[in-house]
């Protein structure tokens, strides 16, 4: 008999503490699932300003682009300018 009360015992404590440590667990769970639930909601705004700052990011490339194409046509200009000059029969 005191060999089953032993036992017994024993498996209160057991889950006396799994009962604890799911409790130190869920705790916090209301908070988090309001957390996670602002972050979705936000998830269609955060969208839309990834995609706005991608459009800037990209007219800033094709400017950049254009202006080191113009620089560069600019600088051959003057370097092959009077080679250009010489071919065509000027001085």
């Amino acid at each position: 008999m005191d060999q089953q009360v032993s036992r017994l015992d024993r498996e209160v404590h057991t889950l006396e503490h799994r009962v604890t440590v799911l409790e130190s667990r869920t705790s916090g769970l209301p908070e988090r699932v309001a957390l996670v639930e602002s972050a979705v909601s936000r998830l269609p705004e955060i969208e839309r300003i990834l995609a706005t700052q991608g459009q800037q990011i990209q007219r800033g490339f094709n400017l950049t682009n254009g202006i080191l194409i113009g620089a560069g046509t600019v600088w051959m200009i003057f370097q092959a300018g009077p080679e250009i000059l010489k071919l065509l029969g000027g001085r």
